[in-house]
């Protein structure tokens, strides 16, 4: 489906034109609608403009109307609310359905009262109505009309001049066993954790990874929610010793394509501050030399709680934003901050006026989460000025590929099972005992039965027959003349088995047969030849990620193949 224009929904303004009656767009005349007039030539080719009406509920900007003076009720006004959504809300629905039939961005720039009465519309439809846009926006939480002018001139800005836009890095993260490494053969940005590996615990596989930095980015993760999970605490020291090791170890070259995570306090506002006064010498060293992600967790003002984190860092420049979205309720873990304040810590400034994040990394995503978590969250990024490379997310993957569903497989392990089990055949086919063996082998040999052929033939018994069929019609797939098309019934299996002893007694169709045969039972083989050797579960893995994740110039996975080749 092709994309339509992005939808602007507006409310509409107490200054009017002087006039009766005309286009709602050209009724209303106030602030944000200055705004947009006056950045534009023409709005409505940018986008398709709603206009919320305290009188006539949810407008196409193109609907005639005539003047009045009319206010939305406030939403604490409980029952002003339940007489606007009884008048209008059917209406807004159906409006809203029609502007996404194709997907689109929808953007919502509403005063409070105004954006109350729109939640409450679209409340008991919410997720299927929302799911039906590319992603949205709704400009929550902000201060003043100032502010809502200033995020509607980030939203004309984005919709105007998102000519180019690279993806974002996507880590591939949570490496903790040497199969993971299929990530980097295929050339991927890798992730791993202190928690699982570092100068003492998988060495080895820490050196691989640091070495990687040659050619790939990779993140490295402190550990705390790990550690969380496992009942215990971070040891900030250790950390950033850790830290300084790695970027001590590498050329300069090497140490910008690394991004670490400073440790910080996921219950204590406070306590994340003092981690970073007493530690700011060692985040500033290590800042000049590689990325530093500072996460930024959940506070009653989260805003004042950034200024703060970036304060005691002296507002530092190039320090990356990180930004929580976990939310493990299982565990009794929600540490997602939402997309309104994400929207207020990238909007930050520092004493001087510059921006305090030029980047930020989310954390525990990727680009096959849920759209629903995800594009709201790129969008707001990209609202504040970030594309491409200045975006980051992280996710292990693994988990996710390997093993079971209800429905069966994943497609990890299929391919997984698919590569052993070509691993296997392509050794067998080129031995030279499969190679030489021919169709007069196959016959003639005094010494034993059909090898590739005897199990086919064996079916042409009454109990079989109707199965021999089948498999016969599938072996003649590209040999339309030789298929048999006559459909017997039960009571005919005689007449079956005396056409097929018939059918099969053409020298060419046995050929063919053996062929097709030799080809499908290459695994008889394996008996006879001796030496064949399975490739390890270690070895499967590794290589199904990296076919799996072998795009990687797109670093995006890649549809499962039907069939792999030799």
């Amino acid at each position: 489906m092709t994309k339509s224009q992005p939808v602007l929904i507006l409310g509409c303004s107490d200054k009017k034109a002087n006039v009766k009656g005309c286009r709602a767009f050209d009724m209303y005349t106030g602030g944000l609608f200055q705004l947009i007039k006056s950045q534009l030539d023409d709005p409505r080719k940018h986008f398709r403009i709603l206009i919320l009406s305290a009188k006539y509920g949810l407008l196409n900007a193109d609907d005639y109307i005539e003047t009045y003076n009319e206010r939305m009720c406030s939403k604490t006004d409980i029952l002003g609310t339940s007489n606007f959504l009884l008048e209008h809300q059917k209406n807004a629905l159906k409006v809203l359905r029609d502007v996404s039939r194709t997907p689109t961005l929808l953007f919502v720039t509403l005063t409070n009262d105004y954006l109350s009465m729109f939640e409450q519309i679209i409340k008991k439809q919410q997720d299927s109505l929302l799911s039906r846009f590319s992603s949205h926006y709704f400009s929550e939480n902000h201060v003043g009309i100032g502010e809502l002018r200033g995020r509607l001139s980030k939203i004309i800005k984005h919709v105007t001049n998102d000519k180019i836009d690279n993806r974002p890095i996507v880590y591939r993260s949570g490496i903790s066993n040497s199969s993971e490494l299929g990530y980097f053969h295929a050339g991927c940005d890798l992730g791993c954790s202190l928690a699982h590996t570092n100068f003492q615990k998988n060495k080895n596989l820490f050196l691989t990874l640091l070495s990687s930095t040659k050619h790939n980015r990779l993140f490295i993760d402190n550990g705390l929610i790990t550690m969380l999970g496992q009942g215990k605490e971070i040891e900030v020291s250790w950390v950033f010793k850790e830290y300084k090791k790695i970027i001590s170890s590498l050329p300069l070259n090497q140490t910008k394509n690394i991004s670490i995570v400073i440790p910080d306090d996921i219950s204590s506002n406070e306590n994340a501050i003092n981690i970073l006064t007493e530690n700011k010498k060692d985040i500033l060293w290590l800042s000049e030399r590689c990325t530093v992600i500072l996460p930024i967790h959940k506070s009653i003002k989260i805003g004042v709680h950034g200024i703060n984190m970036m304060k005691a860092l002296n507002y530092a420049k190039g320090i990356c934003l990180g930004i929580p979205c976990l939310t493990n309720i299982s565990k009794g873990l929600d540490l997602a901050l939402s997309v309104s304040d994400i929207d207020r810590l990238l909007s930050l400034k520092s004493p001087n006026g510059e921006k305090l994040f030029n980047s930020c990394h989310y954390f525990g995503m990727s680009d096959v989460s849920s759209p629903k978590k995800l594009n709201p969250r790129l969008l707001v990024a990209k609202l504040n000025g970030l594309r491409g490379t200045n975006i980051a997310l992280d996710c292990c993957r693994t988990m996710a590929l390997f093993g079971y569903t209800k429905t069966g497989l994943r497609k990890g392990s299929q391919l997984s099972n698919i590569i052993g089990e070509e691993h296997l055949r392509s050794q067998v086919v080129h031995h030279e005992t499969y190679v030489n063996h021919s169709y007069r082998d196959e016959y003639y040999d005094p010494c034993g039965e059909p090898f590739c052929t005897q199990q086919f033939y064996d079916m042409i018994t009454h109990d079989e027959v109707f199965a021999f069929w089948d498999i016969y019609n599938q072996i003649m797939e590209d040999q339309p003349m030789l298929q048999m098309n006559s459909i017997f019934s039960p009571g005919e299996e005689s007449e079956a088995m005396e056409l097929a002893w018939q059918l099969t007694s053409s020298r060419t169709v046995d050929h063919i047969i053996y062929e097709r045969l030799k080809l499908m039972n290459w695994a008889n083989f394996k008996s006879v030849i001796g030496g064949v050797v399975e490739l390890s579960p270690s070895d499967k893995r590794s290589e199904t990620i990296r076919q799996l994740f072998m795009d990687s110039s797109m670093n995006r996975a890649i549809q499962l193949p039907l069939m792999l080749t030799a």
